[in-house]
């Protein structure tokens, strides 16, 4: 697992392991995931991984008008939260330029 986290920092250019894994860590916690599997463990890590340096850029920019933060679906990609939740038939934003050229498709 150790070296599928480091990975996934290698690929995301990820905040430093330790406090990444504590944070997706306490993330299973407060939002009671029961991730049991190692592969479903990683595409959580990994999500979560690239969410939070969505996160932590979006945050850094001063002339942003509201704040990110972390909530329940952080460690979900784009592509499963837009199918999951969202209405279908819909052409989304960011489908076109914003979240798909950040985060390449799975």
């Amino acid at each position: 697992m150790i070296l599928a986290l480091m990975l996934t920092q290698a690929m995301t250019g990820a905040q430093p392991l330790i406090g990444l894994k504590d944070q997706w860590v306490q993330f299973t916690k407060q939002y009671n995931k029961n991730i049991t599997t190692l592969g479903d463990q990683l595409d959580s890590f990994t999500n979560f991984a690239k969410n939070m340096d969505y996160i932590n850029l979006h945050n850094a920019d001063k002339n942003a008008s509201f704040q990110m933060k972390v909530n329940e679906f952080t460690d979900m990609s784009w592509n499963t939260f837009k199918n999951t939740y969202l209405m279908k038939d819909i052409m989304y934003m960011s489908d076109l330029l914003i979240i798909d050229d950040f985060y390449p498709a799975s």
